[in-house]
Parts: structure tokens; C-alpha cells; sequence
């Protein structure tokens, strides 16, 4: 179920050691900070949960742009059905034109 996918990518973030809070601001399901106090220091990055099978080109680029302007990594999270294990795609074009 999408509360099942939704709780094992908090699971797995939070086993990283990322502080977890809301991302709906940012078009996100989660911002994750690096550990410490979220109110002394800013995301790193905006994961929005996957819950179809394929995901448009469209909504990655929207969805990356949105992370760009506010200097955050666009992650996107799934779970592989076979195996129950979540997955992280991250898609981060901060300061892309310096590295082309």
C-alpha cells in the first residue's frame, strides 16, 4: 500500500541518520536535514515518494527545478517490489553549467 512504500522510505532515511521533516512546501513528501537541529540548518534535500511504476520526464524536471532554485538535491524514492528494499534516485543540477 502507498502508507507501507511512505513508511519504509522514512524508515530507511531515518536508519541513514537524516533528521526527517515535512516537504510539501517544496513539492516533496520529506526534507531531510543531516543530522542536528533542523532549526539551525537548512535541508539538504526534498524526497518525494514514487508510488507508480514510471515517472515522466515532466514531473522529474519540474520537481528537480523546484530543488534547484532553493539549493536543495531532488531525490526520488521507491521500493523494489521484488525485494522490499527502497531505492533513491537522486537527481541534484545545482551549478550544472560550471561542470559541463
Amino acid at each position: 500500500t502507498n502508507a507501507d512504500v511512505q513508511s519504509c522510505i522514512f524508515a530507511r532515511c531515518q536508519d541513514l541518520g537524516y533528521f526527517i521533516g515535512p516537504g510539501h512546501v517544496y513539492g516533496g513528501d520529506y526534507n531531510i536535514y543531516r543530522g542536528g537541529d533542523p532549526s539551525n540548518s537548512h535541508s539538504t534535500a526534498t524526497v518525494r515518494v514514487v508510488r507508480r511504476s514510471t515517472i515522466s520526464g515532466r514531473d522529474l524536471l519540474s520537481f528537480s527545478r523546484v530543488q534547484n532554485q532553493v539549493a536543495k538535491s531532488a531525490v526520488l524514492a521507491f521500493v523494489d517490489p521484488t525485494g522490499n528494499d527502497p531505492k533513491f534516485l537522486v537527481a541534484n543540477f545545482q551549478n550544472v553549467s560550471e561542470r559541463l
